[in-house]
């Protein structure tokens, strides 16, 4: 059944339900009052009828769900199907570094509380932040979205820039980044007051409030000057001194200080789908070329790029945190989990050369049902 003719029965039964409901006085009072006509009465008539839509909604939603969670599973085990080799790599790396950041911590803690060790304290926290956006990332990508999981690794990639950045430039920048939540948090509340107006339910913060957390920023300013108050202006005393970068400031100064900037690109294209730009809703890479198909749920196709890009993500941040303290288990980890990576990248390359030899017939398999337009 077409989505036209079922959402015209439907109206059609909720229609009808309405006028059973509403008796033949009021049904037709409401269609031929002068006094009442029709366009005036129209509100009061989508209200009522909306309510005997959803509630028809309602009643088919088991047998709905049902099928579209059939129609997911399905899916889910076609992916496994091409994908699960390169899965498995991917989920070991996740295993590892999780495992690897317990141990660290567990070993190092005590030692880092004695010395007052910001650094190991940012990192280790950052470390914990990438696993989990790494669990997140896997989930998108064994359910077919590619482009999810790509959004998911953007993330990481910064988590990455700034651990990395902390961990070349030490326990200043550390600690003027964690105060710089002074400064977010001032923005944040000054943003809310000005708008908790229009936000129906929502109470404005107290006086109290808004004048610590202005207090607080003006000090940091004080402090540390007024590019402080920038987005990335913990950084921008250690930005200064590179000469490379002329006084730039921003997340790629960053990346190029610690020389990530080379991953600029796939960055940027990462950035399309979580941004409402042109290029976002024209391009689509997680759908076979030759597909003109509009994709609205899973794919078999482009999971190579997010896949890898998360193993290589995840190395990285675990390294970092690692080689922030001295130990021979350092070189062993990373090079296993090195290992491991390049592995992976390998087999999500063969996987993503499989799926797309066979073509479109392959995302057609289990089309129906599957958000795909």
């Amino acid at each position: 059944m077409g989505f036209d003719q079922y959402y015209s029965e439907l109206i059609e039964r909720a229609i009808e339900t309405l006028f059973e409901r509403l008796g033949p006085e009021r049904a037709s009072e409401l269609l031929e009052s002068e006094d009442n006509p029709l366009a005036k009465a129209m509100p009061e008539i989508i209200e009522e009828t909306a309510e005997v839509l959803a509630a028809e909604l309602k009643r088919g939603a088991p047998e709905m769900l049902t099928q579209r969670q059939t129609n997911l599973s399905a899916y889910e085990e076609l992916i496994e199907r091409y994908w699960g080799k390169a899965f498995d790599l991917l989920e070991m790396l996740v295993v590892m570094s999780f495992e690897t950041g317990v141990d660290f911590l567990e070993t190092y803690t005590e030692e880092a509380e004695a010395d007052q060790d910001l650094v190991f304290y940012v990192l280790t926290r950052l470390q914990v932040r990438a696993c989990r956006i790494a669990e997140e990332a896997t989930v998108l990508i064994k359910a077919g979205y590619g482009q999810g999981a790509q959004a998911r690794w953007r993330a990481m990639h910064e988590v990455v820039v700034v651990a990395m950045f902390i961990a070349d430039h030490g326990q200043e920048v550390a600690q003027r980044y964690l105060l710089h939540e002074g400064i977010e948090s001032y923005r944040a509340i000054e943003e809310y007051r000005e708008r908790v107006e229009r936000l129906p339910g929502y109470e404005p913060p107290s006086e109290r409030e808004l004048a610590e957390a202005k207090e607080n920023y003006e000090e940091l300013i004080a402090e540390f000057g007024k590019s402080f108050g920038s987005a990335y202006g913990w950084a921008t005393e250690a930005l200064s001194r590179n000469p490379k970068l002329q006084g730039r400031q921003g997340f790629g100064a960053i990346e190029e200080d610690v020389e990530l900037d080379h991953l600029r690109s796939h960055y940027r294209m990462a950035s399309h789908p979580v941004h409402a730009n042109p290029k976002g809703i024209l391009v689509t890479p997680d759908q076979h070329p030759a597909d003109d198909a509009l994709l609205a749920g899973p794919s078999i196709f482009g999971l190579a790029d997010p896949g890898h890009a998360i193993c290589i993500s995840l190395v990285a941040i675990t390294i970092t945190l690692l080689a922030s303290r001295s130990g021979m288990a350092t070189g062993f980890i990373g090079a296993t989990m090195l290992k491991l990576s390049d592995e992976a990248g390998d087999v999500f390359l063969a996987a993503e050369e499989s799926v797309v030899a066979q073509g479109v017939n392959l995302g057609e398999e289990l089309r129906d049902g599957t958000g795909e337009g």
